[in-house]
């Protein structure tokens, strides 16, 4: 018996269905439910600690005082790009902090557009820091949350076209954002590096790029990595128990191609870090709680930017590491 004018709209409205479905997961492949996780915040990119005029009180007086001091010091004259996700914050944040400290004033550069998706994907500001009988120093900041796949990601050669007049840069210090916690192949992870890497080497206005891996967390689980809100406080873990975490291999791979570019190449690019200046501080994250990381009041992988002590270490290697 043929079918009805009815069935037939049925039948042909769930071929197009399948055709359309068919047609997207070939044009926007699965996204992992890791990526899933990630949010940007729009109206709050940048650190929600602001120091008051004057700078942090600790930063005032010792020993603090004059790693701070004589870093911004080293920084005269330079051009600086700070890239990558939140956890940039506590390097970029405590020099704009020491700079109020120590006397510099601080203004606002104006930030072009990209013309491309980073325009949407990525929160930008510039400042510079002026102070009497001292060059000016210029530090900018791209904020992002991924590289290629998730909410909010970008391409990675947007970051090496941060628009600011004029575009030149000496240093680039850039991390690889969330990508760095996601589960991943090492070829996934090697080929993303080395896209970063030729974009970099290709970059002639950039005097050198730094890369920045991500300092360990410490919830309550067997290596101390994020598994959920039943992670429950923050815990201390022996290193050996912190290097099972996917941050440390994606560290330990992406400092590798870095090395093999610099065996090949004239050195542009260099590795940093973190990890054995924060694998110890498992006691620092409980002042964050609140403002929450995965979920709720759990933030066991930000370390908080007023602690400057702590920071001060690792950012006197990263200058070191970037020739400044």
């Amino acid at each position: 018996m043929p079918a009805g004018p009815a069935s037939n709209v049925f039948r042909c409205s769930i071929l197009l269905t399948f055709l359309f479905s068919w047609a997207a997961s070939l044009l926007l492949p699965e996204i992992p439910a890791d990526v899933r996780m990630t949010t940007f915040e729009k109206n709050r990119p940048f650190p929600d600690r602001e120091c008051n005029s004057t700078g942090w009180s600790s930063l005032h007086h010792g020993a603090l005082a004059h790693q701070y001091s004589e870093m911004l010091v080293r920084m005269q004259g330079k051009r600086v790009l700070f890239g990558g996700d939140s956890l940039m914050d506590m390097v970029y944040h405590p020099f704009i902090c020491s700079a109020a400290a120590f006397g510099w004033s601080i203004s606002d550069v104006p930030v072009g557009l990209w013309g491309s998706r980073a325009d949407e994907s990525a929160g930008t500001q510039a400042k510079m820091f002026t102070k009497e009988n001292h060059k000016p120093i210029v530090v900018a900041y791209m904020r992002f949350y991924n590289y290629h796949v998730g909410m909010d990601n970008i391409k990675p050669v947007d970051v090496f076209r941060f628009p600011l007049k004029p575009p030149n840069f000496d240093v680039v210090f850039l991390n690889m954002a969330h990508n760095a916690m996601f589960t991943r192949s090492p070829k996934l992870v090697q080929d993303l590096t080395n896209e970063l890497i030729r974009h970099a080497n290709e970059a002639t206005h950039i005097g050198r790029v730094v890369f920045l891996g991500h300092p360990p967390q410490h919830f309550k689980t067997e290596t101390g990595e994020y598994n959920g809100p039943e992670t429950g406080d923050c815990a201390c873990h022996n290193r050996a128990a912190l290097e099972r975490q996917q941050i440390f291999q994606h560290n330990s791979l992406v400092e590798a191609e870095v090395a093999k570019d610099n065996e090949r190449s004239d050195g542009k690019c260099a590795f940093a870090n973190p990890w054995s200046y924060y694998a110890d501080l498992c006691g620092l994250h409980g002042h964050l709680q609140g403002q929450g990381w995965g979920s709720g009041d759990i933030d066991c992988t930000h370390f908080p930017e007023d602690a400057v002590a702590k920071h001060a270490p690792f950012l006197e290697d990263l200058l070191a590491t970037a020739g400044v």
